[in-house]
């Protein structure tokens, strides 16, 4: 295949440890290892990006560009648009090193719409977009509600490639955006099973030990960004159902951080159930969290293809996830997974407890469900999609 394709991966936050930031890093890492060239654009000191790149195990020479935060009479007039403090500085950037890329990739449609957009306007370079999220606080949704939707609108034309992981995100653009079939790929998430197993017996009991948890206790598992819109509010009130200050009980680890964490420690001591609840904070353990867990619960009612649902069925852990359109696309109720009626406490909890006392249903539906991401979900077989897609498009040789 033609090595030629050289392209810049611009990402918005590329420091933080959100899904798309992870999920755009693991992409440029497979893809740089497949023999293309990759220039990863971002915001940050150079030196401090590096080591989070390296911490993904991407090669220290890949070319780093960074960006900073406008100022003066540039910064009064960025504020009034989307993310304009990013993309500003990145269109600079990318016109000076515009005869060394042939396509630019980004993650996430608000981070990136006005930026891709230009690049095609101006520079004349095809720009690929990967849609993140669904639902009332998806991608789509918010920008279709800003404020600036008449530019977007205008905007969202001009880009060559929508990356949509679901039927459902890609329903919501074609619908609100009037995105033609010929303009959207669907390639879901990928992700290297063998990182999520392989931890025995003993280094699995040690490893609980460490996290404060004797051996015999059982941990319910929650992953992700401590957001309203994620809901870990509505699972903590379920728990308090069943658990509370219940000596005998599992304990609900919930790890990652966020502007809501404070609300929900209190939640917690209001709900009486501060003793069975752990906040652990951001940490790069996930991959040990999960295999010493015996449950995975994701609440939330607004994903595209949650890279955290990936990582649990990687696992081998047992799922409990909301019953939305996008859940119901990648897991099979009662089969590789269990899915929980939105706004019901009650189902919740219940199946909650038929995977902490059913060992063996849960051992039968977490073996079906690392089987499915082996086979449809490897972070190998997605990168060939794309590798496939980006020498689909009409760009120029350098």
């Amino acid at each position: 295949m033609n090595k030629q394709v050289k392209i810049v991966f611009a990402i918005r936050d590329i420091l933080a440890i959100g899904g798309a930031q992870l999920n755009a890093l693991r992409l440029a890492k497979e893809i740089h290892e497949r023999g293309c060239s990759i220039f990863i654009l971002g915001q940050g000191r150079v030196e401090e990006i590096h080591r989070h790149l390296c911490a993904f195990g991407l090669d220290s020479t890949i070319p780093i560009f960074t960006v900073h935060t406008p100022k003066g009479v540039l910064q009064k007039i960025v504020k009034h648009f989307p993310n304009s403090y990013f993309w500003i500085p990145c269109l600079y950037k990318l016109w000076k090193m515009r005869n060394q890329f042939n396509i630019l990739h980004c993650p996430l449609l608000m981070d990136s719409v006005f930026i891709c957009a230009l690049t095609e306007i101006f520079i004349g370079k095809p720009s690929i977009i990967k849609i993140g999220s669904a639902g009332r606080y998806g991608d789509v949704s918010r920008a279709a509600r800003n404020k600036l939707s008449w530019l977007i609108r205008f905007f969202i034309q001009k880009i060559t490639m929508f990356v949509c992981m679901t039927e459902e995100i890609e329903t919501e653009i074609k619908t609100e955006f009037n995105i033609p079939e010929n303009k959207i790929q669907r390639i879901p998430n990928g992700i290297d099973a063998e990182n999520y197993s392989g931890m025995t017996m003993d280094d699995k009991i040690q490893f609980k030990h460490s996290l404060g948890i004797s051996e015999g206790k059982k941990i319910v598992l929650f992953v992700g960004r401590l957001e309203k819109k994620i809901r870990v509010d509505f699972l903590i009130r379920a728990w308090s159902m069943k658990y509370r200050e219940d000596k005998n009980s599992p304990y609900l680890l919930i790890v990652g951080d966020g502007t809501f964490r404070e609300e929900l420690e209190d939640l917690c001591g209001q709900l009486d159930v501060e003793n069975t609840v752990i906040f652990y904070g951001n940490t790069n353990k996930i991959s040990s969290i999960m295999q010493v867990s015996n449950a995975f619960v994701l609440p939330s009612v607004s994903e595209g293809l949650a890279n955290v649902i990936l990582e649990a069925m990687s696992s081998g852990l047992p799922i409990i996830a909301t019953n939305t359109k996008g859940n119901a696309e990648i897991l099979t109720h009662q089969v590789d997974a269990l899915l929980f009626e939105e706004n019901d406490q009650d189902d919740l909890i219940n199946k909650i407890l038929l995977l902490i006392e059913n060992e063996d249903f849960a051992k039968t539906i977490s073996t079906e469900a690392r089987k499915k991401v082996m086979e449809q979900f490897s972070i190998q077989s997605i990168t060939k999609q794309y590798l496939e897609l980006y020498h689909s498009l009409n760009y120029k040789p350098l």
